[in-house]
């Protein structure tokens, strides 16, 4: 008589199953990613199903063809049984003085104007003499290092009184921290943590239909002062450090007549 055998099914590797959720994330096939790549897409399933190991240099274009932030570069590497190819500095050492020089100056330069030095899940790490005079107005204290600046918006007990126009411009800002969400797993539990605010829907981390508009500013009304606030987002282009790439610039700029007065008066005492 004769024998027959069943394959064993090969166990997705740590690589493979964090490939495949970055993948998924990003919304691209086996057969796409495969031609980002310039490797072949059976290739690419053995990597995740497990029946195959990367290379270094494959995990590096895998990577780079998902357009993975440094610091996920890194856990895909390390996941694959290699080594981080991407230093993570420390802002405050001597070899960033270049980095805090240019940060001070978009900082500086904005004045009258406020503006803050953020990570990506907007935690405060330096802010200009105009955001921390105007901060006091809403929170009757000062800004702190490590403050988070999205939570302050929708936390009754911080700055969300004063938020006239959340269910406006709550679902954009939260819609954009679900985005982030996908290749940032940090920006998961801020957002878990805003969606548990009081009065804050889950569905506004669905996609929304948004009404035509040149721009949705928020806006801020306490004791009589009113300001109608824009904001522009900076990053240092050529960043190979994570800690480098993960610094964003956030200026703020009034969107009308009466808010440019009222920073100006603010920036003045």
């Amino acid at each position: 008589m004769g024998s027959s055998s069943t394959a064993t099914p090969a166990t997705p590797t740590p690589f493979g199953r964090l490939l495949s959720h970055w993948r998924k994330a990003r919304r691209l096939s086996q057969e796409a990613l495969a031609a980002d790549a310039e490797i072949s897409s059976r290739h690419l399933s053995f990597l995740e199903t497990g029946r195959s190991r990367p290379g270094q240099q494959v995990a590096l274009v895998l990577a780079s063809a998902l357009e993975l932030p440094l610091r996920e570069r890194n856990a895909l590497l390390q996941a694959a049984g290699f080594a981080p190819a991407y230093e993570e500095s420390h802002l405050d050492g001597p070899e960033a003085a270049p980095v805090r020089r240019a940060v001070e100056f978009l900082l500086e330069a904005h004045a009258p104007y406020p503006a803050v030095a953020v990570d990506p899940t907007w935690n405060l790490l330096q802010g200009n003499p105009p955001f921390h005079r105007l901060w006091p107005v809403l929170m009757e204290r000062q800004p702190q290092v490590g403050d988070n600046l999205l939570l302050a918006l929708f936390d009754p007990a911080q700055a969300r009184p004063y938020v006239t126009n959340l269910d406006e411009i709550g679902p954009i800002m939260v819609r954009r921290l679900a985005r982030q969400a996908l290749v940032d797993p940090r920006c998961e539990a801020l957002l878990d943590e805003i969606l548990a605010q009081p009065g804050v829907p889950q569905e506004w981390r669905r996609p929304q239909v948004l009404p035509s508009a040149l721009l949705f500013p928020i806006v801020l009304e306490r004791d009589g002062l009113r300001l109608s606030l824009f904001s522009t987002i900076a990053t240092l282009g050529t960043a190979a450090d994570v800690a480098t790439e993960e610094l964003y610039i956030e200026h703020f700029f009034p969107a009308d007549a009466e808010s440019e007065a009222t920073l100006r008066s603010l920036a003045q005492g």
